[in-house]
């Protein structure tokens, strides 16, 4: 998310309407609090409008990019697979940018890949203290209070926080890691394996002479 507002049209925007699913990675309170924190602010000098889709809300411009992902990857894979997260980045760089040069169209932006590295996760965050934080979909702040709405630009506005008050809060701290290098490296011992038993099964009778033969020498 920094690497994406350090971008230079964002950082001319002082207004900015972040929308997100609804998955708990988003629609929770750590991320809405470093948005519209008064004393933390994430991105000071920027003034967000928080909004998230409901649940089976259909299909928008970001769930067809990674529709037409999954169709690229689909369609285009190589032959000897992709065996890391590097190749696949390469992969989706390459595919994409074949794409840009063949388009009709000569507006279309070139795709932008972010690469970034976690060696841990904090195990706190601060929260605003929000009851019923779930019931809504979008949230501002309007004249220094904390607002919510069950709808995106509706009147009906619940004032959720008038102070803003934060607290430092416990939260999972697990990473999910690729387990590609693993899978690969199993594979690559089963496959070995199975070819050591596939050789052991050729020619029964030459390995038994060649035993016999062996046993013969030694005595």
């Amino acid at each position: 998310m920094v690497n994406i507002m350090r971008q230079k049209e964002l950082q001319e925007s002082k207004k900015i309407y972040w929308w997100s699913d609804g998955g708990k990675s988003f629609r929770n309170k750590e991320l809405l609090t470093s948005l519209v924190s008064k004393s933390n602010p994430l991105f000071p000098g920027h003034t967000f409008v928080v909004n998230y889709f409901v649940p089976s809300h259909g299909k928008n411009d970001c769930d067809s990019v990674f529709g037409m992902y999954s169709s690229i990857l689909k369609n285009n894979l190589p032959e000897e697979g992709i065996e890391s997260f590097q190749e696949l980045l390469n992969f989706f760089k390459r595919e994409t940018q074949i794409m840009q040069r063949n388009s009709k169209s000569k507006s279309s932006a070139p795709h932008q890949f972010f690469e970034f590295s976690c060696d841990q996760l904090d195990n706190t965050a601060q929260k605003l203290q929000i009851k019923g934080f779930m019931a809504y979909l979008q949230f501002q702040v309007v004249d220094g209070q904390l607002v919510g709405s069950q709808l995106s630009d509706s009147t009906d506005q619940v004032i959720l926080s008038s102070e803003m008050k934060e607290k430092e809060e416990a939260i999972s701290n697990k990473m999910k890691t690729s387990t590609v290098n693993d899978s690969n490296l199993t594979n690559y011992f089963q496959e070995l394996e199975d070819q050591i038993k596939h050789l052991t099964s050729i020619n029964p009778d030459q390995q038994e002479e060649d035993a016999d033969q062996s046993s013969d020498e030694e005595e």
